[in-house]
């Protein structure tokens, strides 16, 4: 009897150290993917905004003609990600990654039907010299550049220009909903429950 107590007692003490182990191990991923990711924000926004260095000369065009103006956004959001990992305690590093990625390319897509919709860019011609015609505007900070318009030219054939720019602007909305944990619901019925008990104060203070 006093064998088998021991070796409960043994098995429970060897799954709480490989718990806190594992514990351990997470919190320190956690810490190195946020300190990273605040690295590379604070590198990235010193590369696109000064165009700084080699890398910064030849960085900040090619990220312009990829997504336009949006590279200005890059940086900001990478850092937002780390701070929100730092505070949320997960490691949840590459599906906010991704879900970052198809954010900025779906305001990319709405720049680039914009840019349509204002004939800057002649959709008339092939696909290959409207993606040129989408890479040199992008470098000039001007609409959602190269991968912007590969999304949105067969999106607006197939919605229309209008369609295209709702469903990139859902879609966006959705990862910042999924990206950082926001409570549509709750803020729709806190308004709500607000305005109802401004509308009762009124009603007081006419009685």
């Amino acid at each position: 009897m006093a064998k088998g107590k021991r070796s409960k007692t043994s098995s429970k003490t060897g799954t709480r150290t490989a718990s806190r182990s594992r514990k351990k191990q997470s919190g320190t991923s956690i810490d190195l993917a946020v300190v990273s990711m605040i690295v590379v924000s604070i590198l990235l926004a010193v590369l696109i905004y000064t165009n700084s260095g080699t890398m910064g000369q030849t960085l900040s065009p090619l990220l312009g003609g990829l997504m336009g103006w949006m590279k200005y956004i890059l940086p900001i959001g990478t850092f937002a990600i780390a701070i929100h990992l730092a505070c949320e305690k997960k490691d949840t590093l590459m599906p906010k990654l991704i879900q970052y990625a198809v954010f900025l390319m779906s305001i990319a897509v709405v720049m680039s039907v914009y840019q349509m919709s204002k004939h800057t860019i002649d959709t008339s011609k092939e696909f290959g010299v409207i993606v040129e015609q989408a890479y040199n505007l992008g470098q000039k900070n001007i609409g959602g550049g190269m991968l912007g318009m590969l999304v949105a030219l067969p999106a607006a054939k197939l919605l229309g220009e209008t369609g295209a720019v709702i469903l990139a602007v859902g879609v966006a909305v959705l990862l910042l909903i999924f990206m950082f944990g926001i409570h549509p619901a709750d803020m729709i019925t806190n308004a709500v429950e607000n305005i109802e008990e401004k509308r009762e104060l009124r009603r007081e203070r006419r009685l």
